[in-house]
């Protein structure tokens, strides 16, 4: 779903319709539509080992973890043609600048 940010105006809606419009357009072998998306996600690691559950039970984990750093994944996907690549490089940190994070 789409809305529209409270301090936007006409042109915004214009530039929106046609970011909109270029997605609508027909399959084109030669040039397909292509997406990209970005997202980061904290990686955790189970402290203790799962416990066993009965034969009508499922595995129950602890609610315990130990934070495994952060993965930043990058996803490339047309959706016209079912395509997509995943990317993901492991522990990314933000630039040192003299000594400071920036």
């Amino acid at each position: 779903m789409w809305c529209i940010p409270p301090k936007q105006d006409a042109a915004f809606v214009c530039a929106m319709e046609q970011v909109l419009s270029f997605y609508k357009r027909p399959l084109n072998p030669n040039c397909p539509v292509a997406c990209m998306d970005e997202t980061s996600v904290q990686c955790l690691k189970e402290i203790r080992p799962a416990l066993l559950g009965r034969p009508v039970q499922i595995e129950r984990y602890d609610v315990e973890y130990e934070r495994n750093g952060v993965a930043h994944l990058i996803q490339f996907y047309a959706p016209l043609i079912g395509w997509r690549r995943i990317d993901v490089a492991d522990n990314h940190a933000a630039l040192q600048c003299n000594g400071r994070k920036g």
